[in-house]
């Protein structure tokens, strides 16, 4: 502490005895201990009161530090939960999008999918990759006008944070009539703003890019060229969805599940408070949400498939375990998970479709020429029976959730 700088409690004025001088002197030590602890509590105290009030959002992965600004998420969202899986009212889960709308519409057509009945519900990846900007455009399109469900990919991420930027910054290049004109138009886009239209970013923002993201691709161009009423229903869909029917989690990537009682130490084990899935500190991270492939040692998610293990596989281990404890066959450890939940992704389309006794992944790779997948709950209409035995190409795959019988529907797509 500068010593120029008088303590707590002491006073400005000079001493007039040389006796109290002392006195002070002496007393000077302890005054400056003592006010040095009422600070550090004081702030210690200020700081957990401030987090408290104000929890953050999200624990961004520290890639995703300096994109925090303009993600802006919603985190999770319950839907269904009067549902009855086995009623007519069907739901139909369909793997990335990618722009391929006219498959996506022609697979509805296969299922003569009824708006007044039936739910969509997308795991993700509506836009990009397609070589047609026009085509993701027309997919947020169609989905915000269906009015279908569905959870942020890791390519919708990267279209809202390039939109978000470039609302924040282009106050700085827009005149004030433009601004207006902006906000009463909810069909508006940031297509005729010439600061975009430049092959380099202008001068004073070649520091303040989104981490990670190049100028003018294809996501910024999507942004761009989005209008105003498509991006914010693409901005309102949430990181996951639940289903309490089905006790099952939507999520684009996927998700963690509980850490299982032979990874932890015995005291931890019984000190154990069991929370949801979604409190669990890695389902916290967009990261693991959007982006998770492997899983390397210590639960760290990568974005990369060939570092660690495929996350799918310790999350259908860990549920098993997870079952035979809340069933009573196993439960030396204790009550340690609530109880086994089900996650459908996409996202991983180098794998494909892929059933698990605990997980399906629905990315089959439409937009690569593949096909597009959908998971079904509910009954067919009769019409719809027919028209999968002789117009879809692939035979309808069998699968069951939460003991609720469902089908998987692939349509082959063209690539574009």
């Amino acid at each position: 502490m500068d010593s120029k700088q008088p303590l707590i409690g002491t006073t400005l004025t000079q001493p007039v005895h040389h006796s109290l001088r002392t006195r002070r002197d002496r007393l000077s030590p302890c005054i400056r201990a003592t006010a040095s602890l009422f600070l550090f509590l004081f702030l210690t105290l200020l700081c957990t009161t401030y987090f408290s009030l104000f929890p953050t959002s999200h624990h961004p992965h520290p890639r995703d530090l300096k994109n925090h600004d303009y993600d802006r998420f919603v985190w999770h969202k319950d839907i269904l939960e009067d549902w009855d899986p086995n009623s007519e009212h069907r739901l139909i889960a369909f793997g990335d999008i990618h722009g391929m709308v006219a498959s996506l519409k022609e697979l509805l057509k296969l299922l003569d999918y009824n708006p007044r009945l039936d739910t969509i519900l997308l795991v993700g990846d509506l836009a990009a990759k397609h070589p047609s900007i026009q085509a993701s455009l027309d997919t947020i399109r169609y989905c915000r006008e269906s009015k279908v469900e569905g959870v942020r990919g890791n390519h919708d991420e990267y279209i809202i944070i390039w939109r978000n930027w470039m609302e924040t910054h282009r106050v700085k290049f827009v005149d004030s009539d433009t601004m207006l004109t902006y906000q009463s138009d909810n069909h508006a886009n940031l297509e005729s703003d010439f600061w975009l239209q430049t092959s380099e970013p202008p001068k004073e923002l070649k520091k303040k890019l989104p981490n990670g993201m190049d100028w003018g691709t294809q996501h910024f161009e999507i942004a761009r060229r989005l209008p105003k009423i498509d991006f914010h229903w693409l901005l309102e869909r949430s990181l996951t969805i639940y289903v309490a029917p089905l006790r099952t989690y939507f999520a684009h990537a996927g998700m963690l599940p509980w850490v299982p009682p032979n990874e932890l130490k015995e005291e931890d084990t019984a000190a154990r408070e069991v929370v949801s899935l979604l409190q669990l500190k890695e389902n916290k991270e967009s990261f693991t949400l959007l982006e998770m492939r492997g899983l390397k040692k210590g639960r760290r998610p990568s974005k990369d498939g060939n570092k660690g293990k495929p996350w799918y596989k310790y999350w259908n281990k860990t549920m098993q375990q997870c079952k035979e404890t809340s069933s009573g066959v196993s439960n030396k450890h204790g009550q340690w998970c609530e109880r086994p939940d089900y996650v459908v992704y996409g996202h991983w389309a180098g794998k494909g479709l892929k059933i698990k006794p605990w997980s399906i992944g629905l990315d089959s790779g439409c937009v690569y020429g593949r096909q597009l997948s959908a998971l079904v709950f509910g009954k067919p209409p009769p019409s719809a029976t027919k028209k999968h035995k002789h117009q879809l190409l692939e035979k309808p795959i069998p699968a069951q959730i939460n003991n609720y019988n469902a089908t998987i529907f692939q349509l082959d797509c063209r690539e574009p």
